[in-house]
């Protein structure tokens, strides 16, 4: 039998509120920047926001000072999200990794 740790109530209070900014990031973006159109294919993206429309310019795995940067998201549908994450780099968003780069000094 493995032994599981339980968590402290603070351990889950930290967890909730990380959570909790994180949604309140990506729901700011959602409010602020129009029109929520996918910024690849310019395909509209609905009225509901689902966690794939927002895109890391720049992965948050390699920059993650930058996971909470509001110049490094972008909107993509599912499909253009699948391609970026498979390695087909559009020349639209190609543009805009340039951009973020030069944008944080980024080589």
């Amino acid at each position: 039998m493995i032994k599981r740790r339980k968590k402290s109530l603070d351990q889950l209070m930290k967890e909730k509120q990380a959570i909790e900014a994180r949604n309140n990031f990506f729901m700011t973006i959602w409010k602020e920047k129009l029109p929520h159109n996918c910024e690849n294919c310019s395909r509209f993206l609905g009225k509901i926001p689902l966690s794939y429309m927002f895109d890391h310019i720049l992965e948050k795995s390699k920059y993650p000072q930058l996971a909470f940067e509001k110049d490094n998201i972008e909107y993509l549908c599912l499909e253009c999200h699948d391609n970026k994450s498979r390695g087909h780099i559009s020349p639209i968003i190609d543009i805009n990794i340039k951009r973020v780069k030069n944008q944080f000094n980024i080589i």
